[in-house]
């Protein structure tokens, strides 16, 4: 900036006032050269008192650098300056407490911001519907879906608006959807869709995903259906939701089918909706599905990740399944680098518990020790229960 500085850092031949000095504060406010507008304003404060005795300042004089910091997001230099204010005596005009309200909204802190729109309210008796949406929107993205419905319903009374705009729409049926609150999102998305709003490709994917959450499949295929019917294109993830949701409640024959379904609809089938699908399984305990479904991956030379297989290894052992477990760990063998040798693979205590004690009922007393030496052999201490399980294996084998 072209202006004549003095050895003192001030601009002489001007007026009182600091029209200039006020300029070069937003102007470096604006280019976030944050050093020297407080500068500059420093030099505004010190030839003031040097003219009038009074070092305040009109409050204007500091709105650039208040507006500048919360459009950054840098919360602690706004609070800084708003304490300087309040303490200065200076009441905060609307504008600031706006521009208070959506800092605090985009740096995901809904109850500062609702204090800030608090604040609007209670000073000028109304606030926009785009500040009301900031904090609507915070509180949602937060998962804080309660009270993003409690600031929704206080915007339409004090708006006396029907219609929300489709971001307040999306963010509240994402919460939901993503808490698994099927019921809460399928009413705002009826009531998105009776306001002429269509939703977007992930606002649908995001009821499915909340029907695939509670494992309800036949939402879940609804939903599908609906978006069908509408003639947009259903997509990958539409059908890869539905069939976890399938999988969630244990419907191999729904997971089956929909598998189908995307096959002869050419989507490729990847090691993670696989691995989703097993988890599914696994998680429940069906290890029936668990093997029918291994063996149709195997056969479609589907690449499934280690992680998996480790999973399914604690699983399979967890339910003292001797030969699914053997299985596993011959697929773990196949990675190179990672397991050469069945010896090496570390489990939890419990798992290698399970399998002791299921050698134990089979009266297989020389399979039951190879695995209570494993744990040794996995630098793990032997407890009670351990040694109770080999002995019993021994106990049986002697009596018999």
């Amino acid at each position: 900036f072209f202006f004549p500085i003095t050895k003192e850092g001030t601009i002489p031949g001007f007026d009182e006032d600091g029209i200039v000095y006020d300029t070069l504060i937003k102007a470096y406010a604006r280019i976030s050269n944050w050093a020297k507008a407080e500068h500059w304003l420093d030099v505004l404060v010190a030839k003031k008192f040097m003219n009038t005795g009074d070092s305040r300042l009109n409050s204007t004089n500091y709105v650039s650098l208040i507006q500048a910091h919360a459009k950054e997001g840098k919360m602690e230099e706004l609070e800084r300056w708003l304490t300087y204010l309040d303490k200065s005596g200076w009441r905060i005009d609307e504008r600031e407490c706006v521009a208070m309200v959506h800092a605090y909204a985009h740096a995901q802190q809904p109850e500062s911001a609702e204090r800030w729109l608090s604040r609007i309210i209670k000073s000028y008796g109304r606030a926009s519907k785009e500040v009301y949406s900031a904090v609507i929107i915070a509180y949602a993205k937060e998962g804080q879906v309660k009270e993003a419905i409690e600031w929704s319903e206080k915007m339409r009374n004090e708006t006396q608006r029907k219609a929300f705009a489709s971001c307040v729409y999306s963010a509240i049926i994402s919460a939901s959807a993503k808490k698994g609150d099927r019921e809460t999102a399928e009413k705002w998305f009826k009531e998105m869709c009776t306001h002429g709003i269509k939703p977007s490709v992930s606002l649908v994917t995001s009821m499915i995903s909340a029907c695939a959450t509670n494992g309800d499949p036949v939402n879940a295929v609804k939903w599908l259906n609906k978006t069908v019917s509408t003639k947009d294109n259903p997509g990958d993830t539409f059908n890869k939701h539905v069939v976890l949701a399938f999988a969630r409640v244990g419907d191999m024959d729904g997971v089956r089918r929909w598998l189908r379904t995307m096959m002869s609809a050419e989507i490729q089938m990847e090691g993670h909706l696989c691995t989703s699908i097993l988890s599914a399984f696994s998680s429940r305990g069906e290890c029936e599905h668990v093997r029918a479904f291994l063996k149709e991956m195997r056969l479609a030379k589907i690449q499934l990740p280690m992680s998996l297989w480790t999973n399914l290894l604690y699983s399979f052992a967890e339910s003292g399944d001797l030969e699914e477990a053997k299985e596993v760990m011959l697929a773990l063998r196949e990675y190179p680098g990672c397991y050469t040798d069945v010896k090496l693979i570390r489990l939890p205590r419990k798992c290698y518990n399970n399998l002791i004690n299921t050698c134990a009922r089979a009266r297989d007393y020389q399979k039951a020790e190879f695995w209570f030496d494993s744990i040794q052999k996995a630098e793990l201490d032997p407890d009670s229960y351990s040694y109770n399980c080999v002995i019993n294996a021994c106990a049986r084998v002697r009596i018999h």
